[in-house]
């Protein structure tokens, strides 16, 4: 519903069934690496747009001393960057813009300083995305090894760190033959974010997913195999093996990237306003795909905080033994949408090298999938690993009858101490899929209304009481709304 056609940040939301978190705590601060500036006022004509408050604060910061100019080379970038991350939360308090001009620093000293900048911030982003990258060989080994040294600072931090994957397909920009991956989305303490086509039907409701491949005109997801980095320990042992990353062709050596992946594809792409280059205008890539996976995960960490659950902070490890854990009940899919069609690569054009094919688990296309918001939110909530003891067992009922468009539940409370309830409310979705929306209750809470639903539907609910130990046993109710 977005100008022109495109898929706007209230489509996207729907789409990927966000939960709308953001709001549960104040002060949320999102850093973004830019090589120039923007106008300031072209953001705000995105916010006014769809709705989203103009308090929103753009505080530019030079890194190395740079100059903070509007460039029109990067001004596209920095706008969609803005754009998506406060897009997919609304009650993002603070962005900051950390700048190193392109015409002042070349990009290995200007990322590297960047991430120090980040690090060494005394008032530190919660979450990070980069829409920049390079091909490892053109960054370079020592430019890697200093950029690794911040990133996992970072982590130790408590900082998320999301970077783009590339928009060249397998391929890079060329410095190896045949296949290239691009840095800072290669570095282990980096969540790297390949490039999707999406498909939605009526309603902004999702259908599928491919992996981004328009080459050799429109682009194609970046993704492969590092040179650099060996195999990290969680895409080896948290899901039992490498053959989880190795099924569709990936390393059991090295590094495989991406990690996660959201719509990229321009053909498909999202609405950004740009003054001078004539308003709204229609793009993609994976610079779009890193800052709503950005956008998504404050909506968590914001649930997080609310219940006393710290940080998400290095996402990897997590990423890896949550989102690719089967629902369970019968149901043979992950936490993520797994994406198993499509390719990044092109035979024909590339001198008979295919490039990487997706298939179902991890591919290095897409990674482990796109945004599945409520589903993966909710199990992120009820995966706490802190010593101690997890909220007990207890039950849930609908209160009273249901009506034709809403539905009250209750339930006991949990026998242990709970930081909170995660409810998941579940519809019959495409082929293995429910759509899910999240929502939470507080740890004194014993009911939560539905409102919105519709007429003569099945609708069915787990929920969890979870605390910073994990979560307890799900309770499940179900019930069909009044015709």
């Amino acid at each position: 519903t977005g100008p022109g056609g495109t898929y706007s940040c209230v489509d996207l939301r729907s789409a990927y069934q966000m939960p709308a978190w953001g709001s549960r705590e104040t002060g949320m601060i999102v850093g973004v690496f830019e090589q120039g500036s923007y106008n300031h006022n072209d953001v705000k004509k995105y916010f006014t747009t769809f709705g989203i408050p103009k308090t929103v604060i753009q505080k530019g910061i030079a890194v190395d001393g740079s100059p903070i100019t509007k460039e029109t080379d990067i001004e596209v970038e920095a706008c969609l960057d803005l754009d998506m991350i406060v897009g997919m939360n609304p009650s993002i308090a603070e962005v900051k813009v950390y700048i190193d001009d392109y015409n002042y620093d070349p990009f290995d000293v200007a990322m590297v300083d960047a991430l120090a900048a980040m690090a060494d911030d005394t008032t530190p982003c919660q979450v990070v995305s980069i829409s920049y990258g390079q091909d490892e060989g053109y960054f370079g080994s020592s430019a890697e090894s200093a950029e690794d040294s911040y990133t996992l600072q970072l982590a130790i931090e408590g900082i998320t760190v999301f970077a783009s994957s590339g928009d060249s397909g397998a391929y890079g920009n060329g410095y190896y033959n045949p296949y290239n991956v691009s840095c800072p989305a290669v570095d282990p303490y980096v969540t790297g974010v390949g490039g999707t086509t999406l498909f939605t039907e009526f309603g902004n409701n999702y259908v599928s997913e491919d992996a981004w491949n328009e080459l050799p005109n429109f682009g194609a997801t970046g993704g492969g195999v590092s040179v650099y980095w060996g195999l990290p320990y969680y895409q080896n042992s948290l899901v039992g093996g490498t053959g989880y990353v190795t099924e569709n062709g990936g390393s059991s050596t090295h590094r495989n990237v991406p990690d996660v992946a959201a719509v990229a594809d321009p053909l498909t792409g999202v609405g950004v306003y740009v003054s001078d280059q004539g308003g709204w205008q229609q793009v993609g890539g994976t610079s779009a795909s890193s800052p709503i996976w950005a956008g998504y995960v404050t909506n968590i960490d914001a649930a997080f905080h609310s219940s006393g659950l710290g940080n998400l902070g290095y996402f990897n490890p997590i990423l890896y033994s949550v989102g690719t854990q089967e629902l369970g009940y019968g149901y043979p899919a992950d936490w993520l949408f797994d994406i198993v069609t499509g390719s990044n690569g092109n035979a024909t054009y590339f001198s008979g090298y295919p490039g990487y094919h997706n298939g179902p688990g991890y591919s290095n296309t897409t990674g482990n999938g796109s945004i599945w918001g409520g589903g993966f939110a909710l199990q992120l909530l009820i995966s706490g690993t802190q010593p101690g003891t997890r909220p007990g067992a207890f039950t849930v009922s609908v209160k009273g009858q249901p009506t034709a468009t809403s539905t009250t539940i209750q339930w006991t409370p949990a026998s242990t101490g709970a930081s909170g309830y995660a409810i998941g409310l579940y519809q019959h979705g495409y082929g293995v899929y429910y759509v899910t929306h999240a929502f939470l209750a507080g740890p004194t809470a014993k009911s939560h209304t539905f409102t919105g639903l519709t007429p003569n539907t099945p609708y069915f609910v787990y929920m969890w009481g979870y605390n910073a130990s994990g979560g307890s046993p799900d309770a499940y109710v179900a019930w069909t709304t009044a015709q």
